[in-house]
């Protein structure tokens, strides 16, 4: 980009002429060609040696049965994914190195190689295109391939690049851009209004009430269930690193959990509750933006394709679609976190270094601890945008170090206090790893079957972010936070893409378009700032990439949901029509069914007790153990959860810890034959028509109904006299057998 704008002619009498290499933005486009022709084949060779000796070492004993048929491990993929992110390492290293030393080349290296890099990266995005809509991913459910931006959303994302570029060479626009708008009190509050507006209005797909949820899409109805329960597993009386084993967040649950109890515990006040949550981390991105870019207007304008982007339509239509925002495992639990955070440092970068640093770190510390695959990323992006800042003295290496130090301490004490207001105990935090370890060794996983298609765009964007900030931090820069973020979201997505990696579909590279959105609003700043200058050529091959890839997240904007459309999905009488994806059925105490699922055995006799605890291993189980006035004592929500054989023991064995004696599991589910084994060797028997019998061949469980699953009950044979009635038994609902309704 202008390489020999920069360049400094140096002539020798008795040599030939060479050029002075002190732009940096020179040098990265010259070490990029030979970085990557020696990367790629290094990466090819070296990828599944450093995979396995990297693999977590899952033993497939340690697996229950039904999860072998999910565990695959592919140790190349991950080895290829992890020697990738030497990449960026390397290209800063070689920009940052050239600081303060005359690094010289001959004049027609200087004008051919960064024209040769820019080439072949165009060469690679349009190969990376092409691919994607090639690309078959590999799932359980749906369609085997997807094609994300369509041929006509690249054509008119094409000609929105070509709109900017048009602009930008009008007299008048330079002048605009050049000298923005005094970003007055009012102009802020103006358009962070705007913005909320159009947040709230978009984030009403991700309500749902118990009745809308039946016409939902069928992904959205299978997501809730997780979700949910991590959130009613803390008002059921559960603590995260203690008795309950989330699988996807540790702290947003005893975020949400006070609104339900405060008013009312239904889907309606956990959806609006999730859905303020994913605002206000989106909304982050706003004052991301607007600190980057100075402007208030200018934040809002790149604000809305980031938002359109990040809530990408994956299923569906506006009206009743699937999103990130509505697959809640992404937004909130997952991301609303980093954006969070990402808003908290770009904050601490607009401001004197003389603050504290404890605040900005305690704050990266429980991002950290609510969900490590995504927290340690954010918590590396922190700590390199906020040291990049400079200046780098003793001094203040000192003073980051130490406010590292003691903001991840106290994040720490704070979990451990809350733990142990709410649990009594202290926390085990080495529940982090649990279920990452198990998906970081091939459970879950699916083969990527090509390096190239969308990914590896979104790849190549964050490495262009982690360069573009070398270079600016070389050559000093003005803008801080532009530099900050640009190295902050490039280092949390690459980080991020781990979830990708491990599982290779597309809700999986969904999860990424708000990083990657936000990244190519940082990076458009820089190229139209460029443009708009009175000396720039025209755009080259990577400020077209860039304005190509900010064209075609404008275009993700048609997919904005008219809120007649959500009140009308909300409130629709759908008589007449069936539901497509679940009952309609409130979470009410069906005396029948909570007789069946609620009561512990004392002998032949069956007692209800408010607070007794029983696990249940199914959909909505902690819900349901609320509305029944028991305690779902099972450290995971349902039978999908128990992939090892010791999580199993140890819903066992914390039953028996509790003083009960009942476990309700599905009677048909892939991983119950599996579960119904364990309990079998473990010392259960099975309610019958004839009383709790040994299962044999030719036995018929009793079942009952419950939200569309049909479920059966376990009672512990070794614990007929659960300690839990001995200090008062309850009602008593039925002399064996116990008839199901």
């Amino acid at each position: 980009m202008g390489e020999q704008d920069a360049a400094t002619v140096v002539a020798d009498t008795t040599s030939r002429d060479v050029v002075a290499l002190d732009d940096g933005k020179t040098a990265a486009w010259i070490v990029a060609l030979p970085l990557a022709l020696l990367a790629v084949p290094l990466i090819a060779l070296l990828a599944k040696p450093v995979g396995t000796l990297l693999d977590p070492q899952v033993k497939t004993t340690e697996l229950l049965p039904w999860a072998l048929r999910y565990f695959r491990p592919k140790p190349g993929e991950q080895g290829l994914y992890l020697l990738s992110l030497a990449v960026p390492v390397v290209l800063s290293v070689a920009v940052l190195a050239a600081t303060g030393r005359i690094v010289t080349a001959p004049p027609r290296v200087a004008r051919v190689l960064p024209l040769l890099a820019k080439m072949a990266l165009g060469l690679v995005l349009v190969a990376c295109v092409v691919a994607q809509y090639h690309l078959h991913y590999e799932w359980t459910q749906g369609p085997p391939s997807y094609r994300f931006f369509a041929p006509a959303t690249l054509i008119a994302g094409a000609l929105v690049a070509a709109a900017i570029v048009a602009a930008t060479r009008s007299s008048a626009v330079r002048r605009q851009i050049a000298v923005p708008a005094r970003d007055s009190r009012a102009l802020r509050i103006g358009a962070l209004m705007l913005a909320a507006s159009i947040t709230a209005v978009w984030m009403l797909h991700a309500i749902q009430t118990d009745s809308s949820v039946a016409w939902a899409s069928g992904a959205v109805v299978a997501h809730l269930p997780y979700t949910s329960d991590e959130t009613f597993a803390v008002i059921n009386g559960l603590s995260p690193f203690v008795d309950s084993s989330p699988l996807y967040a540790t702290l947003w649950p005893y975020v949400a959990a006070p609104p339900l109890v405060a008013f009312g515990k239904t889907l309606l006040v956990f959806t609006i509750t999730m859905s303020t949550i994913t605002a206000l981390a989106l909304l982050a991105a706003f004052g991301i933006l607007r600190r980057a870019t100075g402007s208030s207007v200018s934040a809002l304008l790149l604000y809305l394709p980031f938002l359109a982007t990040s809530l990408f339509i994956f299923a569906g239509h506006p009206a009743n679609s699937l999103t990130p925002a509505n697959s809640l495992a992404d937004f909130p639990l997952r991301y609303a976190g980093p954006l969070l955070l990402a808003w908290l440092t770009a904050r601490e970068l607009d401001q004197p270094r003389q603050r504290a640093l404890w605040p900005l770190f305690t704050a990266a510390g429980l991002v950290l601890l609510n969900n490590v695959g995504v927290g340690l990323p954010a918590l590396g992006a922190t700590l390199v945008a906020v040291a990049a800042s400079g200046p780098w003295t003793r001094r203040s290496s000192l003073a980051l170090a130490r406010g590292a130090a003691s903001g991840l301490l106290l994040a720490i004490a704070a979990v451990t206090l809350v733990t142990l207001a709410h649990a009594g105990e202290l926390p085990r935090f080495g529940q982090l790893s649990e279920f990452s370890r198990l998906y970081l060794a091939g459970y879950g996983a699916t083969p990527l079957h090509s390096v190239l298609g969308l990914h590896l765009a979104i790849y190549l964007t964050y490495v262009a972010a982690i360069a573009t900030a070398a270079v600016r931090v070389r050559g000093r820069a003005a803008g801080r936070v532009l530099t900050g973020m640009l190295l902050w979201n490039g280092i949390f997505g690459l980080g991020a893409l781990s979830y990708f990696v491990a599982e290779s579909g597309p809700l999986w590279l969904l999860a990424s378009f708000s990083t990657w959105a936000l990244t190519v609003m940082l990076l458009t700043v820089l190229v139209v700032r460029r443009l708009a200058s009175r000396a720039a050529p025209w755009p080259d091959l990577a400020d077209l990439a860039v304005l190509l890839g900010a064209g075609v997240m404008v275009c993700s904007l048609a997919q904005f949901p008219t809120p007649w459309s959500q009140i009308e999905r909300l409130t629709a009488d759908h008589r007449g029509t069936q539901p497509v994806a679940a009952e309609v059925e409130p979470f009410v105490p069906d005396p029948k069914a909570r007789s069946f699922v609620a009561s512990l055995a004392d002998g032949r006799r069956f007692y209800l007790k408010r607070g007794a605890p029983v696990a249940l291993l199914f959909e909505n189980s902690h819900r349901v153990a609320d509305a029944y006035g028991v305690v779902n004592v099972s450290p995971y929500a349902n039978t999908y959860e128990i992939i090892a054989r010791a999580s199993l023991r140890r819903v066992v064995d914390t039953l028996r810890r509790a003083g009960g004696n009942t476990v309700v599991t599905p009677l048909i589910q892939e991983p119950a034959s599996d579960v119904n084994a364990t309990l079998i060797s473990l010392g259960f028997g099975i309610l019958t028509a004839k009383g709790i019998v040994k299962v044999t061949a030719g036995v018929n469980a009793t079942t009952t109904t419950v939200r569309g699953q049909t479920l059966v009950k376990w009672v512990d044979r070794r614990n007929l006299h659960p300690r839990a009635l001995r200090n008062g038994r309850g009602t008593l609902v039925a002399r064996m057998p116990l008839r199901a309704g």
